[in-house]
């Protein structure tokens, strides 16, 4: 959130008035800004109550999701007798629903309202991880890797791709302690990792249903003068109406889909992030096992360069919204992730290549969370901000399912096709995150030139101004 101006009279928590540049701006004929102790008091709920659930929400899908690499390495494959090949053709069936659920889960979101549609899809994909535990074919291990992609292609977005460095620390940490109970009541332990992972998040599926409130106004736990405060910031936040006043409109999606630069600019840049993002999920244990660790000690092994990413990852991110920065983050990270790329191809030694592990880890999951933020910033209003979003992730996932078939067991230890694939694709994160910066600084100087020309269909109608150009109009400051 950003700094807002400081105005004079204030009641129940909002200061009213301001100039006419001020409301202009905002589309409002009486801006309204808040106080900033009740603004506070507001983030620290919404904090606690929101983003702690929705955080939940994300690590548990890329936990769940991405398990398979750690059971792989736990017996997996070998137990269900699959070759490369299958195995591969498993996880590239996760990602086919999964893109296709995206855009229009997006959608219905805003018509079914979060508090159902989120907790009923955790609660499903739950259910279904858990099923994986009982996988005894190929057939069984795609039905369920289908709808696993398929709902957890539901979750969509709006939550930061950054916590998913967090679940890839737990997924280690789990997978290496639940791998302990291999044999216990005859379950193998991969399957238990399938099992307590999987009930897990089905059981924090059903309580979130009591915790997730439909909308601001609908939050048992502010207060009315709280509602007050949050749902002005929501509305001087987006310059536009009132998210409440806001219709399905399909031109919006049109424009989304054919009239914005960004989105495939940034778009190819996150389809070589994809790439590298899920490789690493889902073969950064196989990787690290051909070090020549035993299959616990892999486990294990692989914690520590997600701990490191997912605190780098909450640094870089903190400094990228203080500055409104996003061009430089995945320019400067995109480089950390080619020197780990780098460091394992050298294949110096185990200490080193273990290190570029690191460098890898942390350099693609910081880049991908300033990807993911840089085109909502960007977009507007809701539905072309949420059709952008769906896309961007399906471009994104679209890279997943051709990294699952970079990394066969054919080719440890080096790995080397697959490293050179790598090596080049997080350099295409660096390139477009630069080209995007050059068009945000040209776009930016052609619409203030074009302003007088972008805003006479409009002339005092300033609403329906913010409402159909969204991110077009020349007050809407695009994000560097």
């Amino acid at each position: 959130m950003t700094g807002l101006p400081e105005l004079t009279r204030k009641k129940d928590g909002v200061v009213h008035g301001g100039t006419h540049k001020e409301a202009s701006l905002n589309s409002y004929d009486e801006e309204a800004l808040i106080d900033q102790a009740v603004e506070r008091r507001i983030l620290m709920k919404l904090d606690l109550w929101i983003v702690t659930v929705m955080t939940l929400f994300y690590l548990l899908s890329f936990l769940d999701r991405s398990n398979i690499g750690n059971a792989r390495v736990a017996g997996l494959q070998a137990d269900l007798k699959l070759t490369d090949f299958q195995y591969q053709l498993a996880i590239t069936f996760t990602y086919v629903p999964y893109v296709v659920a995206e855009l229009p889960s997006n959608l219905l979101l805003k018509i079914v309202g979060p508090q159902i549609l989120l907790p009923t899809i955790v609660t499903i994909w739950g259910v279904i991880t858990l099923c994986q535990g009982f996988c005894h074919s190929l057939g069984a291990l795609i039905a369920c890797r289908v709808f696993l992609g398929f709902f957890e292609g539901c979750l969509l977005p709006g939550i930061m791709v950054y916590t998913a460095t967090l679940a890839g620390a737990f997924g280690g940490l789990l997978a290496a302690a639940i791998q302990q109970m291999n044999g216990d009541k005859g379950i193998r332990g991969w399957s238990w990792i399938f099992i307590i992972e999987g009930t897990v998040t089905a059981l924090i599926g059903i309580i979130s249903y009591f915790t997730l409130p439909e909308s601001p106004s609908a939050a048992r736990f502010l207060t009315e003068q709280e509602k007050t405060v949050l749902l002005a910031r929501l509305r001087a936040e987006t310059r536009a109406v009132g998210y409440e006043e806001e219709h399905f409109d399909w031109s919006q999606v049109k424009r989304a889909l054919l009239h914005t630069p960004q989105l495939w600019i940034l778009g190819l840049g996150l389809f070589g992030n994809g790439m590298t993002l899920f490789v690493l999920a889902y073969f950064l244990p196989s990787i690290v096992g051909a070090f020549g660790y035993s299959s616990t000690k892999t486990q294990s092994m692989t914690v520590p360069p997600y701990a490191v990413a997912f605190v780098v990852t909450m640094t870089v991110s903190f400094f990228s919204d203080r500055y409104r920065a996003r061009g430089p983050v995945i320019i400067g990270m995109s480089a950390v992730a080619l020197i780990g790329f780098g460091l394992f191809f050298a294949n110096l030694n185990v200490n080193v290549s273990y290190l570029g592990v690191f460098f890898a880890v942390t350099g693609v999951y910081c880049t991908a969370s300033s990807f993911c933020t840089w085109i909502p910033n960007n977009s507007g209003p809701h539905y072309k901000r949420a059709s952008l979003l769906a896309m961007s992730l399906i471009l994104t996932n679209v890279g997943g399912i051709a990294s699952t078939w970079l990394f066969p067991t054919s080719a440890a230890p080096r790995y080397r096709g697959g490293i050179i694939a790598h090596l080049v694709c997080a350099s295409v994160p660096l390139i477009c995150g630069a080209i995007n910066v050059a068009f945000i600084h040209w776009g930016t100087k052609k619409k203030q030139e074009q302003r007088e020309k972008i805003l006479a269909p409009y002339e005092g109608d300033e609403k329906r101004a913010w409402r159909e150009l969204g991110d077009n109009h020349p007050d809407f400051k695009w994000m560097f």
